[in-house]
């Protein structure tokens, strides 16, 4: 029973998750803008569970609010640019750069890791070799340098910082409405001209999309191991543009849709090899 609520969550978790492409594209606002509306809604969302006084001020908490906040600028960014599956599909692909991590910095390989990172490395070469027929080289960068930003959120997540939780992720996401500003022009200009629909989806990203789908990802780890999350996590890289396409009909090109598929693959093939692993 238990182990059904923690899949139930899991997969609300994702799906909510895998929104966020479509209300990018809908809202008519620059990425910068959008990010930092929509980091501040979500900080403002979590706000009554930040807890200041448990907070750990380290270098691993720096680094963290740094990745994260870059994960969810460069998504917005490349999201706009390029298509949502190729935005959302190259920052899943921060296994890569952990296991590039743990080889040259701390000197480990995995040898059972190779083969779906392997995988995972050729989606990548698909998607970079896209070519014109893709919808946008540079938006494939800005994604690909956000799943580098992903695999430091997950590394530094996992260090202790004195709160966790609900806590953790109001303190990121205000660290990324501040590291946002900056980069937004023409606040006040953009705000006045919002539509009403602009405003319902930067509410919507903010609340719904990072914040209530991050609550329901909490509750899924009291039931089921972060390992099983993960695996139902990758409903968010598939549904994120299935939306897309039935609300804005974006279609990925071929090379687009097999790169997917390589990727999707290493992944799947990684998460099982460690489940294997840990129970064992």
């Amino acid at each position: 029973m238990k182990i059904n609520k923690g899949i139930f969550y899991a997969v609300v978790a994702a799906i909510i998750w895998s929104t966020g492409g479509v209300f990018i594209k809908l809202v008519d606002a620059p990425a910068f803008y959008i990010a930092m509306v929509r980091s501040l809604i979500a900080f403002l969302t979590f706000l009554p569970f930040l807890r200041l006084r448990e907070i750990r001020w380290t270098k691993n908490l720096f680094f963290l609010l740094i990745s994260y906040s870059y994960t969810l600028i460069s998504f917005v960014v490349a999201t706009k640019l390029t298509t949502a599956a190729n935005a959302i599909m190259l920052q899943y692909t921060a296994p890569v750069w952990l296991f590039l991590f743990y080889f040259l910095i701390k000197k480990q390989i995995n040898k059972r890791k190779v083969f779906p990172i392997l995988l995972v490395v050729i989606g990548i070469i698909l998607f970079l070799f896209e070519g014109r027929a893709g919808s946008n080289a540079l938006g494939n960068i800005i994604a690909l340098s956000s799943s580098i930003a992903f695999a430091g959120v997950a590394y530094f997540s996992s260090k202790d910082h004195g709160t966790k939780g609900a806590s953790l992720i109001s303190l990121c996401n205000l660290a990324t409405f501040l590291l946002a500003i900056p980069f937004a022009k023409n606040i006040i200009q953009i705000t006045l001209n919002l539509r009403t629909t602009d405003i319902i989806g930067l509410i919507l990203l903010g609340s719904i999309q990072i914040a209530v789908g991050y609550l329901f990802y909490i509750k899924a780890l009291k039931f089921i191991s972060p390992l099983d999350v993960s695996l139902i996590g990758l409903l968010e890289p598939l549904f994120n543009p299935i939306w897309v396409f039935f609300f804005i009909r974006e279609v990925p090109t071929i090379i687009a849709l097999i790169g997917s598929f390589f990727i999707l693959s290493g992944i799947v093939i990684n998460l099982f090899l460690d489940r294997k692993y840990k129970t064992q």
